[in-house]
């Protein structure tokens, strides 16, 4: 399958605008879930948002497992860099 991603430059001002100014209001935790596709896009949200959603691009690197084993190998193998970038963000 295909799957439209955001453009590399699409974490601007106003897009991190929106999550910073609910935080300080919200009693839950604020999530940000829209076009998170790697390490780089994940760091760039980690300080609006206590936290980031991935979908798509997750089910993009599942796609095509044989097994659960494999799936389960291809998810570590996705999402440790995002980890790592969220730690360290």
């Amino acid at each position: 399958p295909s799957f439209k991603r955001a453009s590399p430059n699409a974490w601007s001002r106003p897009v991190t605008r929106h999550p910073r100014r609910v935080k300080p209001r919200a009693s839950v935790p604020v999530l940000v879930g829209f076009g998170i596709r790697d390490a780089a896009s994940a760091a760039a949200l980690a300080p609006a948002a206590d936290g980031v959603v991935v979908g798509s691009a997750l089910v993009e690197a599942l796609a095509g497992a044989a097994d659960p084993e494999d799936a389960a190998g291809r998810a570590e193998t996705f999402l440790a860099p995002l980890r790592a970038a969220l730690d360290a963000a």
